[in-house]
């Protein structure tokens, strides 16, 4: 009896670390899984970020440029208005 009963629990400790190794291996793979796609969204944000960027300094040279073309106007208005 002693016999059967190490037995049967040999059985359940082999049973039951043949499913934690189980588990084990899919956390891993959830884990590798995942990883990538953070990994993969990680550079997405990047490249958004650095196009965002861009645009910002296109607006700004934009805007530097408008602010040019602002001026000149408002000049070339006044001369306009002091000629006869």
């Amino acid at each position: 009896m002693v016999k059967s009963l190490s037995t049967r629990i040999d059985d359940v400790v082999k049973s039951l670390s043949a499913r934690i190794d189980e588990t084990n291996k899919r956390i891993d793979d959830l884990a590798r899984s995942l990883s990538a796609r953070i990994d993969e969204t990680n550079k997405r944000i990047d490249e958004l970020a650095r196009r965002v960027d861009e645009l910002a300094k296109r607006i700004d040279a934009l805007q530097t440029t408008l602010l040019e073309i602002q001026k000149l106007l408002l000049e070339f208005a006044k001369t306009r208005q002091s000629t006869p």
